[in-house]
């Protein structure tokens, strides 16, 4: 046992010093930045200024300010010092909006259309000489309620939040597949693999190397739990509730096998990078060692990017040994598997992954004798 730990402490120090696995623990700081700059553009108000023959239509549109603009009186003389404004003339009862300065997006161009429909509305009220209750019945809102069940849901927003387990997912099987690769080719290469072999049992060395190997990994994943949680502080309430209503569907029991499932795969995927790279006769090729590996995860993922929307591929593709960590999230995320389902997968990776390291060691051990 103490021998196998060596192993452990020896290749999780070599692993930590290659190029790509700083860049993974550097990842989701520049994910952390990311969200602060995608915060700071998102969050920003757009001040339009609102120039107006009349007092009381300017005060109108200061009070319908919303998420992306805040409108504010502005005096004729004064206009040439905002970006951008809005012109607006009442002709017998009409509003005749114009709007000038910088080119307005999107957004901002709703905003004034919603709330020049909503001052028009009131100004006209107004002229008709109706009563404070008659304006109210004519100006009041329905209430829509939808169905909270997220089954059968195809929203952008969702579908983009459930393919981050996958992507974060895929991104590890691309660097540590690779690195795991050329390690053990490497060794094998130095012929150091002797001095383990002389005193270890063949499985008790690769129980060694997948230790080390995820000892790394703990590390990065808690960088990225850290990273997501003060990211998630700092994106803007919106897409905060997205977030929120994406794991509100989601049973913490399921979670919690989805995880496991998730470094199930990724075990499953650095030992067949593994048998790759101790086929390698040197270090270079084992380098390029993981690249069947890495082609097959990136099949799967883009499989899921693409076709992940439909819930019956979802469902059934979340049943692939390995494979189906990358359907799991959005087949969930739509209601299309239980807990009991997510449950018989995990059973039946854990059981796929036991038979493929038996079969892994004892293909290496040939491929060293050799």
């Amino acid at each position: 046992m103490q021998k196998m730990w060596i192993v452990a402490k020896d290749g999780a120090g070599r692993l930590s010093k290659t190029w790509a696995w700083k860049i993974m623990l550097l990842l989701p700081i520049i994910c952390v930045i990311g969200a602060v700059l995608y915060r700071n553009a998102t969050n920003h108000l757009d001040n339009i200024g609102v120039v107006s023959n009349s007092n009381k239509i300017a005060a109108l549109y200061s009070k319908k300010s919303n998420a992306n603009v805040k409108f504010y009186k502005l005096s004729s003389d004064k206009k040439s010092n905002s970006k951008t404004y809005i012109l607006v003339n009442d002709f017998h009862g009409q509003l005749v909006v114009r709007q000038k300065g910088n080119s307005a997006s999107d957004n901002v161009k709703n905003s004034i259309k919603s709330a020049t429909y909503e001052v028009q509305a009131f100004r006209s009220t107004e002229d008709a000489g109706l009563s404070k209750t008659q304006v109210d019945k004519l100006t009041r809102n329905a209430k829509i309620y939808f169905n909270s069940s997220n089954s059968g849901k195809n929203d952008v927003e969702t579908y983009m939040a459930v393919m981050v387990v996958p992507l974060i997912l895929y991104l590890f099987i691309i660097m540590y597949s690779s690195i795991f690769a050329t390690d053990l080719g490497s060794e094998k290469s130095t012929k150091s693999l002797d001095i383990y072999l002389t005193s270890l049992r063949p499985n008790k060395f690769f129980a060694g190397k997948i230790i080390g190997l995820m000892l790394l990994v703990i590390i990065n994943l808690f960088v990225f739990i850290l990273s997501a949680i003060i990211g998630f502080g700092i994106l803007n309430l919106r897409d905060q509730k997205v977030i929120h209503s994406v794991l509100s569907n989601v049973s913490f029991l399921s979670l919690i096998f989805i995880a496991m499932i998730g470094i199930l795969s990724f075990i499953a995927f650095s030992l067949c990078a593994a048998i790759f790279g101790a086929k390698a006769k040197d270090a270079l090729e084992a380098s390029r060692a993981a690249a069947p590996v890495i082609i097959t995860a990136m099949f799967f993922y883009m499989s899921a990017l693409f076709f992940g929307s439909n819930n019956d591929l979802s469902e059934i593709f979340s049943f692939i040994p390995t494979a189906g960590i990358f359907f799991i999230p959005q087949a969930v995320g739509q209601g299309c598997l239980n807990v009991n389902q997510i449950l018989l997968i995990l059973i039946v990776n854990l059981f796929v992954l036991l038979v493929l390291y038996k079969g892994i060691v004892s293909s290496y051990v040939k491929s060293y004798k050799k």
